[in-house]
């Protein structure tokens, strides 16, 4: 009878574990974007830690405000770069962070990320925005990093870092992009304005 009792609780307990990881697996992995490739380990990360949800896979983030019609707002850095004013100071903002949340489909694009990336199609690379060149470098160095930086080079015309970039859901640029140095929070808070106006003035166009 004793061995029973021991047997039943221990199998009980097993249960409530089993249940209690299925809990924290699933609740580390919140649908953030309904029907979107969201969820990363670095994904998540970001978000426990700021408090903002944002793609660390540019064509995801795409892909994503294309489903749900908004806006996209790209920070580009890096790993190595000192710079961090933006997790120092603009998202610990609440009116800039709900602004973000709320308004824009947010993505973060490090260029030293040494992920690597399988084979790439030329049509769609350029596509991107990315001129033929660049698309022979990449083959040449498959790592999520350098396509970020391709991207910001050949798209954005612009090799500063960090930068912050403001597209329409379909990946048209909306404004100039604004480069660190031309910051503060008023300025960044006006930035975002300025891109949910022009995003509402083309999508009625």
């Amino acid at each position: 009878m004793t061995k029973l009792k021991v047997s039943l609780c221990f199998k009980s307990l097993s249960y409530i574990l089993i249940l209690n990881l299925l809990f924290l697996f699933t609740s580390c992995k919140p649908e953030v974007f309904p029907n979107c490739n969201f969820g990363s380990s670095d994904e998540i990360e970001f978000q426990k830690k700021f408090g903002l949800a944002m793609f660390c896979d540019y064509e995801n983030g795409l892909a994503c405000a294309k489903k749900h019609q908004k806006p996209i707002f790209t920070y580009f850095t890096s790993y190595s770069n000192t710079v961090k004013e933006f997790e120092r100071s603009f998202v610990r903002d609440e009116e800039i962070r709900n602004t973000l949340n709320n308004n824009f489909i947010c993505i973060i694009l490090h260029g030293d990320d040494q992920t690597p990336i399988g084979n790439v199609n030329k049509e769609k690379v350029i596509a991107l925005g990315i001129a033929e060149e660049g698309f022979d470098f990449l083959q040449q160095n498959k790592t999520m990093g350098v396509f970020n930086g391709l991207l910001q080079r050949y798209k954005f015309v612009n090799v500063k870092q960090p930068l912050y970039t403001i597209q329409n859901s379909q990946g048209k640029i909306l404004m100039t992009p604004m480069a660190y140095m031309n910051s503060n929070i008023e300025s960044f808070k006006d930035f975002l304005s300025q891109g949910i106006k022009e995003n509402a003035a083309t999508s009625k166009n």
